[in-house]
């Protein structure tokens, strides 16, 4: 709950989970802001009722493999990871206190 606090404060979140995401399916399931789905139930009308989409790891790499025919592995899954790249510029910026935004040579010149 309080991760979620710190993600969003909107009144109607959609939490989208893989369904091997038991903990979270567990945790969530009783907050009355919370509607969680299966990355493969996402549907139009889920999505605009929502104040906020949120997606765990997992559940992205499930949706943006798009729908299974059959069984499939976690090794068929695209890499989703957040990565630090040097000298690259985050897409949120840093907590106060948690870092700065590098400056490449160009920006000082």
């Amino acid at each position: 709950m309080a991760t979620l606090n710190a993600i969003t404060s909107a009144k109607k979140v959609l939490v989208v989970l893989d369904h091997d995401d038991v903990l979270n399916w567990v945790s969530l399931r009783n907050l009355p802001q919370v509607h969680l789905i299966e990355a493969g139930q996402l549907n139009t009308y889920d999505v605009l009722v929502a104040d906020e989409v949120v997606f765990t790891e997992t559940a992205l790499a499930e949706y943006v493999a798009g729908p299974t025919k059959g069984k499939r592995s976690g090794a068929d899954l695209p890499d989703l990871a957040t990565r630090e790249i040097p000298g690259g510029v985050p897409s949120i910026a840093p907590a106060a206190g948690a870092g700065t935004v590098e400056e490449t040579t160009e920006e000082k010149a």
